[in-house]
């Protein structure tokens, strides 16, 4: 998969002044296409993690892994009926996803490029 896009937003902030409270909110988008799917990651870093949302198009059955820079699984998740999916706490560091048809098939599985969390 390639990247095509990505941008940096601050969100949940009121003003151009400093703000005190803890909600202050970083997002980052990043768009992959592959041969035959688009994926759209959302990255939301919080004062006390980072939550990873993806978009897969068009939906399709998919297992998600997401795994750190060594090559280990972090964690596992499923594309819903929507082409959604999502990891409520992802660790900082390299990361990559990986997509998997379900039922697995002789297809080769899709991957991003290494991104930070």
């Amino acid at each position: 998969m390639t990247l095509v896009e990505s941008s940096d937003a601050l969100a949940g902030v009121r003003s151009a002044d400093t703000v005190e409270d803890s909600d202050e909110l970083t997002s980052t988008f990043l768009e992959y296409v592959g041969p035959d799917l688009r994926v759209y990651v959302h990255l939301s870093t919080f004062d006390d993690g980072t939550r990873l949302d993806g978009w897969v198009v068009p939906a399709r059955a998919l297992t998600v892994t997401l795994r750190n820079e060594q090559g280990t699984t972090e964690q596992q998740t499923s594309v819903d009926q929507h082409g959604r999916f999502a990891f409520p706490r992802a660790e900082s560091g390299v990361v990559r996803l990986t997509f998997t048809d379900e039922p697995p098939t002789t297809a080769r599985p899709r991957a991003t490029p290494p991104f930070h969390v």
